[in-house]
């Protein structure tokens, strides 16, 4: 889990990826939070490299989370939801890297929080659009065609392929008044999303 350098970003990354995002790195000199695959020790050596803070939030887990050596704070959760608290608390945007039940889990939670009005809006990207096209349609034909979310709920992320305009979208979108592509949920959204009106 990662969290940026010019305004607080938390990334998803999948621990058993074997691709280092070092152009993220490079860019952002990003201080990030969390599990040790390639992507998140590159965000740790950057913001370490930068002279920043880089903080760790890893989960105890036997084979995928460990400390790495560019983490200048390393905290230890053993539980899920102790650590996903502390991720939602202190970002300004989520950005989900290729993984698997991990990744979505902690960003569906972030979408169901957001969506709800239970944590403030915050922007939130999948990056890479082979690996998560089908979720998103399947999203679109599932999802919004039953009723379970609005179609607009589709508007609460971006998925892309290019991460090199993600830090001037993350300042655009806290900027009031920018049109930046996102929805930002509104009370009647939270009132759909716990079933007090139709959607």
């Amino acid at each position: 889990m990662s969290r940026c350098r010019w305004s607080r970003c938390t990334a998803a990354p999948a621990p058993r990826s074997p691709t280092a995002f070092t152009a993220w790195r490079r860019r952002w000199g990003a201080n990030w939070w969390g599990q040790v695959s390639a992507w998140s020790r590159a965000a740790n050596q950057g913001a370490y490299e930068a002279g920043g803070v880089s903080v760790g939030l890893n989960i105890a887990l036997p084979h995928e989370q460990r400390h790495n050596p560019y983490q200048t704070l390393s905290l230890e959760f053993e539980y899920f939801h102790a650590r996903k608290v502390m991720l939602a608390r202190y970002s300004h945007a989520f950005v989900a890297f290729p993984g698997g039940f991990g990744t979505l889990d902690e960003m569906m939670e972030i979408l169901t929080l957001v969506q709800t009005r239970k944590m403030r809006p915050v922007p939130i990207y999948f990056v890479g659009e082979a690996h998560w096209r089908g979720l998103v349609e399947w999203f679109r034909a599932s999802l919004v065609e039953q009723g379970a979310i609005a179609a607009d709920d589709l508007k609460l992320f971006k998925l892309v392929d290019d991460v090199s305009r993600i830090p001037a979208d993350v300042l655009a979108y806290h900027d009031p008044g920018t049109g930046d592509g996102f929805k930002r949920p509104t009370a009647a959204d939270t009132e759909k999303a716990r079933g007090e009106q139709p959607t």
